[in-house]
């Protein structure tokens, strides 16, 4: 019966876990210095960089406290191998919480360059 518990108990974490976040789209992309035209400080841009990094901090929040359930779970589950999949299953959401706050800080740095006058780095490829 215990089994039938953790499974249901991990199926249920995926789920809000995998609810709550989207893959990260794949960039091959060189950086680039964008133009005033498409720069993130232009038009609003700032704003649309502030709410996304606020976005993703709260999206970390929330992760993070999951994957601290989900550890919790894994130390009181009897089945080692249960056991086991729980915390692979953990690391590998602590490795994508660990790319958003990358991200996250990739925008604060543009953020920073807009405030600063700076040219700002994208990651995105340059029009043709």
């Amino acid at each position: 019966m215990s089994a039938l518990w953790t499974a249901v108990v991990i199926l249920t974490l995926a789920a809000s876990l995998g609810a709550q976040t989207a893959a990260p789209k794949p960039t091959t992309a060189l950086p680039r210095t964008a133009t005033a035209s498409d720069s993130p400080c232009a038009a609003g841009g700032r704003r649309q960089l502030e709410e996304e990094i606020t976005e993703i901090n709260k999206d970390i929040g929330g992760m993070t406290a999951r994957v601290t359930m989900l550890r919790s779970n894994a130390g009181i589950v009897q089945d080692s191998a249960v056991r086991s999949a729980l915390q692979i299953d953990s690391d590998l959401w602590l490795s994508l919480i660990a790319n958003m706050r990358r991200r996250a800080e990739r925008l604060q740095t543009q953020l920073d360059a807009c405030d600063a006058g700076k040219p700002v780095t994208t990651g995105e490829k340059p029009p043709q």
